[in-house]
């Protein structure tokens, strides 16, 4: 059984703690090669944001900043360091920017994050670009659901993504976005995990490689419902959203016959039971890809949102599903906590035995608000265990 720890030290020198609800945090998992700053989403994105603050003022708007340092710790990467700087309005309609760095150093590497919200640009609608850059090395277990937690390779290289988009707002709880996600790749070397020292070459001498070089553009466009009562601490409501992703064969350096589809949609509800701080939460997803997408675009389950237990790219597939059910209760002033349980699978083909994770976590509330989360989830699964320091809730 194997575990895999990711923790974060946060700390506080600030003479105004932040307390602006739009705040965008960034995930724990940002120290894999960035896909989604869903990002990643991400996924996919849970950071660390909250230091040393001050005001800046003009004659329209009032500003605050942050810095923050950054030290943090994972089973593959080692000691992270770095710092990340923040600057948005408080007022409405605002703005957000931010940019942070963190850097490894077995063997050196680092990550570049940087960020750009406008609300309002124009009437009823909202911009955003996000871009990243990291030389992190990427696990690979291989494709499928059928995966050995110790057999698994390190990809060496870089990894880059400039993601934007805009959001029409139809009315206070709909609205429709439209944008690109360009996602690009370089491979150097790749390692076994047994022999992280030993770079694989072939016969010849030189560097095998697992894919070749990418850049890819892919044109999205969704469409959402959203009525919950916070985005960061919700306790009623539901959001639920569809979206197209379409790569056209012209938009990538690699040979994709008549482009990529993918469809993804996910739904999620929030209730209060009997207490306004007891919350029952569900989320179901799923993606569907049509031809072939490239090694950037296939989707991936674990990590510290999707199957927590598992580590970060573990299961990867063309199609996927995922439900996910937790219960958050109050325990003391700002801290709370959760149990919770995520099931799902990832495939090229036919679904087969659903992967299950569960376990136990905590929250803390951030000042002055409360309403950001740092979260501690204690994953287990079937052949390994994972512990998630992170911010903001999983969904």
């Amino acid at each position: 059984m194997r575990v895999c720890i990711v923790c974060f030290l946060i700390f506080f020198f600030s003479n105004e703690l932040m307390g602006w609800q739009k705040s965008i945090l960034y995930n724990s998992d940002n120290f894999q090669p960035i896909v989604s700053t869903e990002i990643p989403q991400g996924s996919s994105e849970d950071e660390v944001n909250i230091d040393s603050t001050s005001k800046i003022d003009n004659s329209n708007q009032s500003y605050s900043y942050s810095i923050s340092p950054i030290l943090g710790y994972t089973s593959d990467l080692g000691i992270i360091v770095g710092g990340a700087f923040f600057l948005y309005t408080e007022n409405d309609p605002g703005s957000y920017f931010d940019v942070r760095l963190m850097l490894g150093f077995d063997p050196f590497n680092f990550q570049f994050l940087s960020s750009y919200k406008k609300e309002r640009i124009f009437k009823n609608t909202d911009f955003e670009i996000r871009g990243s850059y990291t030389t992190f090395f990427e696990s690979y277990f291989g494709e499928g659901s059928n995966t050995d937690v110790d057999d698994y390779m390190r990809i060496y290289g870089s990894h880059y993504s400039l993601n934007s988009y805009v959001r029409f707002f139809i009315n206070d709880k709909f609205s429709v976005t439209g944008g690109f996600d360009f996602r690009g790749r370089v491979e150097s070397s790749i390692r076994m995990n047994e022999e992280k020292d030993v770079i694989l070459k072939d016969t010849n001498n030189v560097n095998i490689r697992l894919f070749p070089d990418e850049n890819t553009l892919a044109l999205n466009l969704g469409l959402h419902f959203d009525d919950r009562d916070n985005i960061y601490s919700t306790t009623k409501g539901s959001l639920h959203e569809i979206g197209v992703s379409y790569v056209p064969s012209l938009f990538s350096n690699l040979d994709i016959d008549n482009g990529s589809l993918q469809i993804e949609a996910e739904s999620r509800w929030f209730k209060s039971l009997f207490l306004r701080d007891l919350v029952l939460a569900g989320r179901i997803a799923g993606g569907y890809s049509l031809n072939e997408p490239s090694y950037l675009y296939r989707y991936k389950l674990g990590g510290s949102n999707v199957l927590r237990g598992y580590y970060h790219n573990r299961f990867r597939g063309k199609y996927y599903y995922i439900l996910q059910a937790e219960v958050r209760y109050p325990i003391w002033k700002s801290i709370s906590g959760v149990v919770f349980t995520d099931i799902g699978d990832i495939t090229d083909n036919d679904f087969k035995t659903p992967k299950f994770c569960y376990g136990p976590g905590l929250r803390l509330g951030l000042p002055p608000d409360y309403l950001i989360k740092v979260r501690l989830d204690i994953g287990f699964a079937s052949d390994q265990w994972s512990i998630f320091f992170t911010f903001g809730q999983s969904f």
